[in-house]
Parts: C-alpha cells; structure tokens; sequence
C-alpha cells in the first residue's frame, strides 16, 4: 500500500510502506503528517541511505587517528562486520551481536569494549556533525572488566627485566623501564619525547613536556639513574626522537617477547596500562637494587 502527504514545501509525497494491512498504513500516514508538521521527517529520511563506511571514514581522517588512544588495531574488526552496511543496519540488537560474537572468539573484555568504543565514537562524531541522527551503540553497556586485570611486577621482576635489557642491548627499552616510575609519566608521553625535550647535562637535569593531556606544559626533574639511563639511550639514537623504534603505539610497537619469560602474559597487561600504574612497586624496586641499575 501507498500513502500519499504533502511535505513541507506542498509537494505531495507518495510511498511505499510495504504493508497489506489498511490500519497499519493509516498510523504510518499519521506518522509522517506529524514529522513533517514538526519539520523532521525529510531529515530522517535523508539518512535512511548512509553508509557506515563513509561515516567511519570521516571520523577516522577527521578525528580518530587524531586521537591517543587510535585503536586503529581494532579497526580491522568493526570494518569487517559493518563496512558493507547501510548505518541504518547497525542497530542495537546488530552491535549487541557483533560483541556477543567477539567474546566468543575468546577477546577480553577491554578488547571488546575498544570495539564497542569505536563504533560509539563513529556515531557521535557523525551527529555532532548532523551527518546522522542516532546512535544506536548508546543503549548497549560495555562488558564488565573483571577486577585484579592490572599485573603490578615484583620488584626482583623490574631488577630482572631491567637486566635482560642490559644483556640483550635493548636500551630504549631500559630507559623507558626507568622512567616510568621514576617520572610518574604515561606511556604515550614518554615514547613521544625528543631530545630537545630532555636536558641530561645541566646541573639540575629534567625533561620537559610541552603538551599534556591536559594541554598543560609540565617540566620534571630527573633522578641520577633516569639521567644514566636516558644517556646511555642517547648515545645510541642517532635521530631527533628518543625511542624510534617505538614511534607510535607505546605498548604495541615496544618489544616485549623477550620479557614474557620473566612475567609472562602478565607483561602485556601490565605495558598496556599507565605507565605509572606500578610507580610505587617500581621505585621499591630501584631503591633497594640501585647497584644492579647502575650503567657498565
């Protein structure tokens, strides 16, 4: 059955409301006289033929490889599932089946919640851009973390994979195991720092931060074992950064193999949170084994 309206600028409007029931397209006439009353329907339906994968682009080049966090690593699974869908498509009931599937794939909670904030931040981004109009990921809960996910090492751990990076000649990786604790400061801020950022010969030593998460510069003074280690670190880069190796996503880029034979899985949980998570576990650590840290 059809139902025919007239829009807001007088021009009748004819429809498909694929249905055989006269009562059904009576309420769906009424319907739409209302929208256009209240000046909503043609913008409603104006997004009826969206694509996903055209608001994931926009987010993506506009805001979301802007971001700290990224996730790029987790696009590859949200674009798999909705990339060939209309944004139309993904409904709550989609969104809650697409995570009900990575759980079965055996992800962890976290990881299913960066999917789930992915998708979220997609829609938000469209409509504070009039783009699209709802997002259906809002009424979805995230999945509950289990708690103790945090691995805080022992400090006989910090003394031993601080060791491993003498022995296997990984100083950058050293240098960030000293400066986590002894600077308080989050991963992502140390893998970015240059060497015009840190001032290693002066009297009083200190690094320097020009932009924080708060979009506050903050400069912090550096114990003699930061300084060592940083110097040592210094003397075997030869570009501007400080951890080139590292340049981009902290725990993902940084290496770890070597270190899972001394926590094993556990040394990914704990890389993957703030670097000063275990701040006091690993002060602990470097007070009472100064001697072992000490550079050849």
């Amino acid at each position: 059955m059809y139902i025919c309206y007239k829009n807001e600028q007088g021009k009748i409007i004819r429809e498909n409301t694929h249905q055989t029931d006269v009562r059904a397209a009576e309420l769906m006439l009424a319907q739409a006289r209302t929208d256009v009353a209240m000046k909503t329907r043609f913008t409603s339906l104006s997004f009826e033929s969206v694509k996903f994968i055209d608001l994931f682009n926009d987010w993506w080049n506009n805001h979301g490889s802007r971001t700290r966090s990224k996730f790029e690593y987790r696009t590859p699974r949200v674009l798999s599932r909705f990339d060939k869908k209309k944004a139309r498509e993904i409904n709550p009931d989609a969104v809650r089946g697409f995570l009900a599937d990575l759980r079965g794939e055996g992800l962890a909670a976290s990881s299913i919640n960066q999917c789930r904030t992915i998708l979220c931040s997609v829609f938000n981004y469209a409509i504070r851009f009039e783009k699209y109009d709802k997002n259906p990921v809002s009424v979805v809960p995230q999945e509950k973390e289990p708690p103790g996910r945090d691995r805080f090492p022992e400090p006989e751990e910090i003394v031993a994979m601080i060791r491993v990076c003498d022995e296997s000649g990984d100083l950058e990786l050293k240098a960030f195991l000293v400066l986590a604790p002894t600077t308080g400061m989050r991963k992502g801020e140390i893998l970015s720092r240059r060497w015009s950022d840190i001032d290693l010969d002066s009297g009083n030593p200190c690094l320097y931060v020009r932009q924080t998460k708060n979009d506050e510069p903050k400069r912090i003074q550096l114990p003699d074992m930061a300084v060592a280690a940083s110097a040592l670190c210094r003397a075997t880069v030869t570009t501007n950064t400080c951890f080139p190796q590292r340049p981009t996503r902290g725990s993902k880029a940084i290496s770890r193999g070597h270190m899972r034979g001394i926590l094993g899985n556990g040394f990914g949980e704990w890389l993957n949170s703030r670097a000063s998570s275990p701040c006091a576990f690993m002060i602990s650590a470097i007070s009472q084994h100064r001697p072992l840290l000490a550079p050849a």
